[in-house]
């Protein structure tokens, strides 16, 4: 058998190990605590508690949050459906690409390989994995504290499983590194959840391919996921909640503040490092409510960093104002 084969049949084994452990762990945390389909006895979070940021927060159906663990059923198949067979369909993927080539599992020490990004996009995807898991199992009813804290294990426990295979990557390696900030994101996370304050700064990314702004693309890159040359990583801090009460009575609700970096031409020469603030918006308080879906849709939003107005500092190059942040705009 080959090395190639060999790292196969680990990778096989080991992804059929993480869904086993994945089904042991849902089991494990709901017990024998399911509940009767339309149960009205469960106790509920009050909705002026169910916030984030001062804001109201949304499930993905628009049920009202349990306290204490009441599994509901028909919810609970459809979201957690949703939720691993998106993870599945992702496996496959990144097994068709970036695990395509496969070797003896190794450790590397990529500190600067990306020039950092990587690890923006690493911290970025604990904390919005944990977020989503959260998400998906307050649907299904789990107890908001439980929810919370199950959905932050779930999120690390993911991109720790991705890393894992990545070990045995021909091109990649496991990043101790990389492991740090994941889990670093899915702690932020779980912290924001029990600290109002906290949850006025939101980590945010955007993705647009290099080239649509003048550079290239990730050398060797082959997916979106790891072309770290088109990403740009966020911490937007939400202003009008830090004014004093008359000043924020005058400053936009919908209008944030972001700190961005990013990393440009990644595998080349000129590769270059790149820090940027710009305006930024909230998108849940800018778009119109709706029905349950459109709503939870709309908060989940607010984690993407759309273009605006920006300044930008460059490594090798002098400071650029943009009116439409990545792109240039010639007027």
């Amino acid at each position: 058998m080959t090395t190639g084969h060999v790292a196969h049949a680990a990778r096989s084994c080991l992804f059929r190990r993480a869904v086993l452990l994945a089904s042991l762990c849902t089991l494990l945390c709901t017990g024998a605590q399911a509940g009767v389909p339309g149960d009205t006895l469960t106790p509920r979070v009050p909705w002026s508690e169910f916030t984030w940021a001062g804001a109201p927060r949304c499930t993905m159906d628009g049920s009202q949050p349990n306290l204490s663990t009441q599994i509901r059923p028909v919810p609970a198949a459809i979201v957690g459906g949703l939720y691993f067979g998106s993870l599945t369909w992702l496996h496959f993927y990144q097994k068709r690409t970036i695990w395509a080539e496969g070797s003896s599992f190794r450790i590397v020490d990529n500190f600067d390989e990306s020039l950092s990004a990587n690890y923006g996009g690493h911290f970025a995807g604990g904390y919005f994995l944990s977020y989503l898991s959260t998400e998906m199992l307050l649907t299904s009813g789990f107890g908001l504290n439980m929810a919370s804290i199950c959905g932050t294990i779930m999120g690390a426990a993911y991109q720790l499983y991705v890393e894992v295979l990545d070990g045995y990557g021909k091109d990649y390696g496991f990043s101790p590194y990389e492991v740090y900030s994941q889990t670093l994101g899915a702690v932020y996370y779980i912290v924001t959840v029990y600290s109002p304050f906290l949850q006025n700064f939101t980590p945010k990314a955007d993705y647009y391919p290099a080239p649509w702004f003048g550079d290239r693309k990730k050398y060797l890159s082959k997916t979106p996921i790891d072309d770290y040359s088109a990403w740009t990583f966020w911490m937007s801090t939400n202003v009008h909640n830090l004014l004093p009460e008359r000043a924020a009575r005058a400053y936009p609700d919908w209008l944030n503040l972001a700190v961005g970096y990013s990393a440009r031409n990644l595998g080349y020469p000129d590769r270059y490092r790149v820090l940027v603030f710009a305006l930024d918006f909230n998108l849940a308080k800018i778009l119109p409510e709706g029905g349950a879906v459109w709503n939870w849709w709309r908060q989940t939003l607010a984690f993407v960093k759309i273009p605006g107005p920006a300044l930008e500092f460059e490594q090798r190059g002098p400071t650029r104002l943009y009116l439409v942040y990545p792109f240039k705009v010639n007027l």
